[in-house]
């Protein structure tokens, strides 16, 4: 792995819709972040939807990518056969070599047998170009079926994003995650956050922090 930063590593500050909100952060900002920092890997998140951009707007972050030598890869959310296919194709433009994926979208959450057909199915396709799909744990499946969905694709080219606070939302800690997940991760989220028990006791904050 590489160091690297991600659209939501700025998630206050990045723009889902170009002037959503006053000096919102785009691609070309996330790229000039990249470069201040003298690292070489940007990763895009769905916070800012690739698949929703013209030709116009993906050539010229190709353009300038390329530049400035700064690898790419791709985050989509909602994994569906047809949006798998459609971003493998941006993974073509832009030669990405890792494919991240939230499983779940807003009105869709596939069953376990659901995904794995997904991916059975496309296996050859992730192959042949060369695309590495990461699934990210997030929130919903515990980390046992994310492993699960890595040992039944039979595959190196299937993986784990592994992100150190998603599984919360499921009910695991770090360290649960860790030892079930790190064998299959191909990707990692480093992110810091705290807990603190609520003054009436009943219930606990979970909130970001800052880095370190």
């Amino acid at each position: 792995m590489q160091l690297g930063i991600g659209s939501y590593t700025y998630g206050w500050n990045v723009s889902y819709k170009n002037g959503s909100f006053p000096h919102a952060m785009d691609e070309h900002g996330l790229l000039e972040k990249t470069k201040q920092f003298g690292i070489k890997v940007l990763q895009m998140g769905d916070n800012l939807p690739m698949h929703e951009w013209d030709e116009g707007r993906l050539n010229v972050f190709k353009k300038k990518l390329k530049q400035n030598k700064i690898e790419l890869e791709i985050g989509a959310k909602g994994f569906t056969e047809e949006r798998l296919r459609g971003y493998l194709k941006l993974c073509r433009m832009f030669d990405t070599r890792l494919l991240r994926f939230i499983i779940d979208d807003k009105n869709y959450q596939p069953s376990l047998d659901e995904i794995n057909n997904i991916i059975e199915r496309n296996i050859k396709l992730l192959k042949r170009n060369n695309v590495v799909l990461a699934l990210e744990n997030h929130d919903r499946f515990p980390a046992t079926d994310y492993a699960y969905m890595i040992k039944q694709s039979g595959s190196n080219i299937v993986g784990i994003c592994l992100d150190t606070a998603n599984s919360i939302a499921a009910g695991e800690g770090i360290a649960s995650i860790i030892d079930i997940l790190s064998p299959y991760a191909v990707n990692l989220h480093l992110k810091d956050f705290g807990i603190s028990r609520l003054p009436h006791k009943q219930g606990f904050i979970v909130d970001g922090r800052i880095a370190g």
